[in-house]
Parts: C-alpha cells; structure tokens; sequence
C-alpha cells in the first residue's frame, strides 16, 4: 500500500506524544517532512522517527515536501495562515486546537477545505476516550433523559508563576479559554447540544515575562462562564491554567442532570478517567463500568502509558485522520466543530469586555 505522506509543523513535546508517535504506529502513514525553529529539535525528531526531509519555515514544507496531508501542531496565531496555505496547496489538515483566533478566520478555513474537497479536523483529545464515548452513547440511549443542567470543569497549573510560555501570550494565544476551555466547549456541545447563549468571565492572575525578562502582558489564565444550551439545558464551564493540583496535574469534570438521571465523569492525569451515574429510581450514584471494546486498559498500566496507547491502537486521533484520508471520508471533529466550539470562544471574549450576556445567533452553523 501507498503510504499518506504527512508533514508535521511542530516540534513540542506534546505534538511528539500525540502525532509523530501515532503517525509512527500506521503501517499506511510516513512522516515525510517536520518543521520546527529549533533546529537540534528537528533534527534530534527527524533522526529519531526517520524523516527525511527538514524545515525551518513552514511555507517550504508545504512547497517542497511532497506531502499529502499537514498536521498544524503550532501556536494558536498561526492556525489560520498555515491551514490556508496547505488547503490552497491542496493538502488534507489536521489543525491543533482552537481552530484559529477568530470566527472569522476559523469560517474561512472551513469554507475553504470544503471547497477543495479537503479532509479536515480540529484535534478535540478527549472526545475520543473510552469514558467519554460510554457516557455519550447512554446519554443518546435516554440513561439521563432529557437534559437540565451541567457542568465542566478542566484545570491545572501551567501558568502558574512566571513561565516565559507561548499559551501564556496574547500575541501568540487565546489563553486558557482556548486552550484548556476549548475541550470543554466541544465536550458539552456533544452531550448537551449546540451552545445558544453564553456569558463569560475571563482573568488574568499570573504575570507577564517577555524572552528578555521584560514584563508584558500575559493571556487569560481563568475562564468561567454561564451556558444555554439549545434544548434550554443551563450550564457552567470553569478553565484554569492557575490551580494547585498537586499530584494530579491535569483535572477533568463533567457532570450531565438529567430527567431521569444524573452521569458523572472524572479524568485525572495521574489516575485515569472514571465514570459514575444514578437513573432516576435509583439512589446512589455509583460506578459505571466502560466496555472493553472501547479500549479499555487493564489497571496495573500507569495511565499515562493506557492513554497514549489507545492512540497509537485505535482509529481515534491522528490515526482516524490517515484512515479517513485513505477511504475519502469525512474525519470527526471536523473544521466545522472547531468553528463552532470558537464561535463560543469569540462569545466569551465579547461577554468578558460588555458583562453582558451574548447571543450565538446561529455563529458556527
């Protein structure tokens, strides 16, 4: 078989975990091409995973790698002129999320893979694990009935202090609320369905550190907000890159009432995910076992190893992205996910500056 032939913008150690490796683990995918400014990063990738080809600019990958396909794993500012440039190209993209730093922009990008007949997809990690997958098919089965209230909250501690970072730049980022809140944004459009109402409150209490050491203004690193959902469910969402969790170091809570019941899922970095609900006629909420077919891993693997390996196993991430390329089928989340997930973040700017409560409007459809 051919393979795909994918370049990768990016070289932090989290595009390492999530996309060379699992590009790695396709027997149909090559990684042909990386990009990346620090160059003994590139090269120490390059040797390390085979690749052949190197860049320093972007635009020359695209040009002169003979690629297929991109995977845009670089700041939030640079989403929209990458993605562009590869779909004008004619190459298939898997954006990092958000999607880009406006609605605008990330409707442009949409509009465009579209047009071309590009396969697309904005990368929302969570939706693909085990336990969120279980809860969505037993919310679509009736378990909790028609939907009241939720809630969801993901935080940890990365900006906490005064680290020189770029999800910690205006000029570079949307902040937590597109980088940690973004995930909760899509999680709740799957389970509660599209976002009708929002109203937002975004804060800023780590500093500022430009590379000189110079001081400057430093993104939002807590976001909260109110949500209406379009069946008239109420929500919260709380994003935090400013939260002591100790040993956890990465929380994740959604909690879904319902008419009929209540479901409950908790993913802690250092734990795993767990999921727990109660129906109605019963009265304790109690533990809900995720189906093995789903990828379940057995406990004695530490979670961060049973994490990356369903991604390096299972058509879900970036292998899903290769698979859909070579069957010609649509990937999900696609663009158009991520232009509704930044439709709300555009809301939550605009809320945050008026105080005031801002109407979706139909952004995003």
């Amino acid at each position: 078989m051919e393979k795909v032939r994918i370049g990768i913008i990016g070289t932090s150690p989290y595009a390492e975990t999530m996309h060379f490796g699992n590009l790695q683990s396709h027997t149909a995918a090559e990684i042909a091409a990386v990009c990346g400014l620090d160059a003994p990063r590139v090269r120490e990738l390059a040797a390390r995973y085979s690749i052949p080809s190197t860049f320093s600019d972007w635009r020359e990958l695209i040009r002169r790698g003979k690629l297929q396909a991109v995977i845009v794993a670089a700041p939030h500012d640079l989403h929209y002129p990458i993605t562009m440039e590869a779909l004008e190209a004619g190459l298939h993209v898997l954006c990092e999320k958000p999607l880009a730093m406006t609605a605008a922009h990330a409707r442009e990008m949409t509009e465009k893979a579209a047009s071309r007949s590009l396969i697309n997809m904005c990368y929302f990690t969570w939706r693909w694990l085990p336990a969120y997958r279980h809860a969505l098919q037993l919310v679509k089965d009736g378990y909790i009935g028609r939907l009241l209230n939720f809630e969801a909250r993901y935080i940890t501690g990365y900006a906490r202090g005064d680290q020189d970072h770029w999800r910690n730049d205006p000029r570079h980022s949307l902040g937590v609320v597109a980088e940690l809140g973004v995930h909760m944004i899509d999680l709740c459009r799957l389970f509660a369905g599209d976002l009708v109402r929002v109203c937002g409150r975004l804060g800023t209490f780590s500093s500022g550190r430009g590379a000189g050491g110079g001081a400057r203004a430093a993104a939002n690193d807590s976001a909260f907000c109110l949500l209406e959902s379009t069946n008239g469910a109420h929500g919260t969402l709380h994003a935090s890159a400013v939260a002591h969790t100790a040993e956890r170091d990465q929380e994740q809570h959604i909690v879904l009432h319902g008419t009929d019941g209540t479901l409950e899922i908790e993913h802690i970095a250092t734990r795993g995910a767990s999921l727990r609900g109660a129906r109605a006629t019963e009265a304790r909420i109690a533990p809900i076992e995720v189906p093995a077919a789903l990828g379940v891993i057995a406990p004695d693997v530490p979670p961060w190893e049973a994490f990356t390996s369903l991604f390096r196993t299972q058509s879900i991430g970036t292998r899903h992205f290769v698979d859909c390329i070579l069957a010609g089928t649509p990937a999900a989340p696609g663009f158009a996910d991520g232009l509704k997930a930044q439709a709300v973040i555009d809301a939550v700017f605009e809320s945050d500056a008026t105080g005031k409560w801002v109407s979706l409007d139909g952004a995003g459809s």
